[in-house]
């Protein structure tokens, strides 16, 4: 199960659970919805955990030899914010 973490950390927003088909069906929409859009999205938690990003972020990240690691689901984007070096890392901070 994925969350999202509104406001009150104690409340959480399943927005995708594997075991109910429903859910399922809504979590292809939502994947196809955000790969429809042209720009790069990563949807985040509020300590900046990625929990879902769109076709164009991949491609972004691909395309600019990043890792899934760092700009993937499950990874800390803020933290590899943070973490970046290089030509264009304060714009990343």
């Amino acid at each position: 199960m994925v969350c999202l973490f509104p406001a009150n950390k104690d409340e959480k927003l399943p927005i995708v659970n594997d075991t109910d088909p429903a859910h399922r069906i809504g979590s292809a929409f939502l994947q196809k919805t955000l790969d429809c859009l042209l720009s790069h999205i990563a949807i985040l938690t509020e300590d900046g955990t990625i929990v879902a990003v769109n076709a164009s972020w991949n491609r972004f990240a691909t395309s600019n030899g990043l890792v899934e690691q760092f700009c993937g689901r499950r990874a800390n984007y803020l933290r590899s914010c943070d973490q970046a070096t290089g030509e264009y890392s304060a714009e990343a901070s």
